[in-house]
């Protein structure tokens, strides 16, 4: 017997932990009982259990009893033993003779049983077979039995380890459900006070399904100016406007679809007055997944959907008057630089005229000083071009020497008259001619100069040009004026800055000048500084970068015009004004160049497709086609790169930037000049530098004023035949025209009377008419309807018609006369 088997209580214990009796019936068990019947060849096995008073069978085979008591068991040797026990004729067995199951005759004679063995080597049971003839297994049987025994007890193990995992699972599974309870309960108070915080700062309404207001916390009727009275029970609409009531039905139908809305919605308040809430709707489900409630959380936002209103309006405003500001300062625009262009025209002819050396130098002053001031002109102007900072920066070869000199002869006079000693000096490694902006670096020296001089009651203004290195050009403007306190430097760049309060008073100036200067010197990439001391002098210093020019000539510009070059250009213009055709026609007659002329935009795509063209001149306003549009196609679907010269009635900056941003490489403002088209052309075309000239003409009137002939005989000569064919097609343009004009403003068709002025003020322009009235018809028929604009355009197009008589009795006496 092996060690600790002859303690029965502790075999008890471990028969108890396998917890027999729960164990269920499983097939295993039984099929296992019958497998030991097969093996041992018997028609009875049993596989059983046995504690201190009795055996019962968890599975058998052939027996038809569950259990037997403990002393009637041959098993309970097996147990003693611990080990399988063979009794091959049992009638001879002197333990069991007084067993009543063991009869010589027809009791049982075979009895074999294997021990069930626990996991801490107590035997629990036995798995046995019987027969009622006597016999002896062999050792393959007896092994097979006790792999069957084991089998049987790991089927135990694995049921027991099962219920205690069970338990262990139950209870974890408890104390999760606990956990849960108490995570359950502080959410539920944590979403209750955050429910309550914001039924506090919110409005917070409760519908039916189809929108009954069923419950609404004070918030909300703060907001709407209801009783709780007033709102129970009545449908969503009360709250609503005519035109969203329209539509209501369609938001509730959405709800009861599970759908969530948000959003800003317009409302109304009790006494009929509009309020914007930003709100949320959300539809609460059942179980079955069907709309019970729908909750509402808003918030009032009325003060800030006036406040944005109010600055959408002031923002509209402020659009609307810049509109009306750049009006106003492209007619003023026209208005300056004509009498300008006259100086200037009058001026030329003075040079070519004057030999007196002493009045030839007053007037190169005067025409240096004419083109800085029309330059000047131009850009303040163009106030959005300021205000932005945006300053074209010409790359042109110049004199450096000349330009520094003709700038000193402006200044010249001013100096002498205060008695200064007014000098300059220029380097010897300073290159005589550089690329560069000449009319910019004027600009910045007239002023600064300018400014020496003035705040300079007497002793000197020098300026000082040095190479400050391989790339950079020094300029130091040195006086010995009234000088700059320490604490005014740092703004004496700002607009209207002065030094004192006093000094616009005592010494004038608007306080611009510097910082326009800053501005033209950082956007060429220098810089500017100043050092100064009160009563002993200021100098401001700045360095602008430079290339320098090559193959550059020192005697004067050729005499010829650009139209007369041997390189033969074939160009395609875009245009469907008759007369700008003829005119140009008649221009390109005198050249070898091959001029090919399109009516539209569509038609130039179409030429493009069949040709081959070094140039393309632009018109923007056309038919079927604008000059944007047709641009666009030829970059992108014909995929050509060929130079495109927009040729625009329009001459500000953002007009000739949208040109170049649609893909078009230049511009040129209507009316142009001869020479000024062909520069441009020899430029994109031949790649030849395009000197800054002034091109403008002045265009002589006649004696009332209404026309000039000067810009056409300026394009093709007194050719008097040009002249009465440009003069008749004007007459039949200009009154077909008209008379559309009128039709289509009957019609309120703005759009198209803006087209037709613009396409007017082209005709105008050639035979020098006046352009006022076109312009504002053309200003104000951009602007959306109202009685406002469609009074301005119907007075404009009543001092059209009599513009338009009188031109036509002068074009009459004109022809008369060729």
């Amino acid at each position: 017997m092996k060690k600790g088997y002859r303690n029965d209580i502790e075999r008890l214990k471990a028969l108890i932990s396998y917890n027999i009796l729960d164990t269920p019936e499983e097939e295993s068990f039984n099929n296992l009982a019958e497998l030991v019947s097969i093996i041992c060849n018997t028609p009875a096995a049993i596989i059983s259990f046995i504690d201190d008073k009795r055996q019962w069978y968890k599975a058998k085979k052939g027996i038809p009893i569950s259990e037997i008591s403990y002393d009637q068991t041959a098993c309970q040797y097996v147990i003693a033993d611990g080990d399988i026990l063979e009794m091959p004729d049992m009638t001879k067995d002197q333990r069991i003779l007084s067993n009543p199951h063991i009869q010589k005759d027809s009791g049982v004679k075979f009895y074999i049983g294997v021990p069930l063995i626990s996991d801490n080597g107590h035997t629990i049971g036995t798995i046995c077979t019987f027969d009622d003839v006597s016999k002896t297994l062999s050792e393959e049987q007896k092994t097979a039995l006790k792999i069957i025994a084991n089998q049987v007890m790991h089927l135990l193990n694995v049921s027991k380890q099962n219920k205690a995992l069970t338990q262990e699972v139950k209870g974890i599974l408890e104390q999760k459900i606990e956990e849960a309870k108490e995570s359950i309960k502080t959410t539920e108070a944590a979403y209750n006070t955050l429910f309550k915080a914001i039924e506090k700062s919110n409005a917070v309404i409760e519908f039916s399904p189809k929108g009954i207001i069923e419950s609404v916390n004070d918030t909300f009727l703060e907001i709407t100016g209801y009783d709780r009275k007033e709102l129970l029970g009545q449908k969503h609409e009360i709250l609503l406007n005519e035109k969203e009531i329209k539509t209501n039905y369609l938001f509730w139908e959405s709800l009861n679809k599970g759908k969530f809305k948000s959003g800003r919605f317009k409302r109304k308040h009790k006494d009929g007055s509009v309020i914007w809430i930003q709100a949320s709707y959300s539809p609460i489900l059942n179980t079955n997944n069907e709309v019970v409630k729908v909750t509402k959380i808003a918030q009032n936002i009325t003060t800030e959907i006036n406040a944005q209103q109010a600055l959408e309006k002031a923002k509209s405003l402020a659009d609307e008057l810049n509109i009306q500001k750049d009006h106003f300062i492209a007619n003023m625009s026209h208005e300056i630089r004509t009498p300008i262009n006259a100086v200037l025209g009058f001026t030329d002819l003075l040079l070519d005229e004057e030999r007196d050396e002493k009045k030839l130098n007053y007037l190169k002053s005067v025409k240096t000083a004419g083109d800085n001031l029309l330059f000047l002109i131009n850009d303040i102007l163009d106030l959005s071009k300021i205000e932005a900072g945006l300053f074209q920066i010409d790359q042109n070869p110049f004199n450096l020497h000349d330009a520094i000199k003709n700038t000193f002869s402006i200044l010249e006079i001013s100096a002498k008259h205060k008695g200064l000693n007014f000098t300059y000096s220029i380097a010897d490694n300073v290159p005589e001619y550089i690329i560069g902006d000449k009319n910019r670096l004027s600009q910045i020296l007239i002023n600064l100069l300018n400014n020496a001089i003035k705040f300079t009651p007497k002793g000197s203004v020098n300026l000082k040009v040095t190479l400050n290195d391989k790339s950079y050009l020094k300029f130091d403007i040195i006086d010995s004026g009234i000088g700059i306190a320490p604490d005014k430097l740092k703004t004496i760049f700002e607009r209207f800055s002065q030094a004192e309060e006093s000094t616009s008073k005592k010494y004038g100036g608007t306080g611009l000048g510097l910082n326009i200067s800053k501005q033209l010197v950082e956007k060429q990439k220098g810089t500017i500084t100043v050092q100064s001391e009160l009563n002993i002098g200021t100098t401001f210093t700045f360095t602008l970068p430079f290339e320098l020019a090559t193959n550059v000539s020192s005697t004067k510009q050729n005499s010829k015009t650009s139209e007369t070059i041997k390189d033969s250009v074939k160009i395609l213009m875009c245009e469907d004004n008759e007369m700008n055709q003829n005119l140009m026609k008649s221009i390109f007659m005198k050249t070898n160049h091959k001029l090919d002329i399109a009516e539209n935009g569509k038609k130039g795509i179409e030429l493009l497709s069949q040709n081959s063209y070094d140039l393309i001149l632009m018109d923007i306003q056309m038919p079927e086609l604008d000059g944007y549009e047709t641009t666009q196609l030829i970059r992108t679907n014909l995929k050509l790169d060929t130079p495109i010269i927009a040729i625009t009635a329009y001459s500000t900056i953002k007009e000739k930037e949208r040109c170049v941003a649609v893909g078009m490489n230049d511009s040129i403002s209507k009316p142009f000049q001869k020479n000024e088209l062909f520069s441009k052309i020899n430029h994109w075309t031949l790649h030849e530098t395009i000197s800054p000239k002034d091109y403008s003409v002045e265009k002589e009137k006649t004696n009332d004023d209404l026309i000039s002939l000067e810009y056409l005989k300026e394009m093709c000569g007194d050719d008097k035949t040009f002249l009465k064919e440009m003069l008749l097609l004007f007459v039949k343009q200009a009154s077909e025209n008209l008379i559309l004009i009128q039709q289509e403003f009957k019609q309120n068709n703005l759009k198209a009377v803006k087209k037709i002025a613009h396409k007017l003020k082209s005709s105008f322009g050639v035979v020098g008419a006046d352009t006022q009235f076109l312009d504002t018809i053309e200003e104000e028929a951009i602007k959306e309807t109202n009685n406002e604009n469609v009074k301005t355009i119907c007075v404009a197009l009543d001092k059209l018609e009599i513009q338009h008589k009188n031109l036509i009795n002068e074009i009459e006496n004109i022809l008369n006369l060729l």
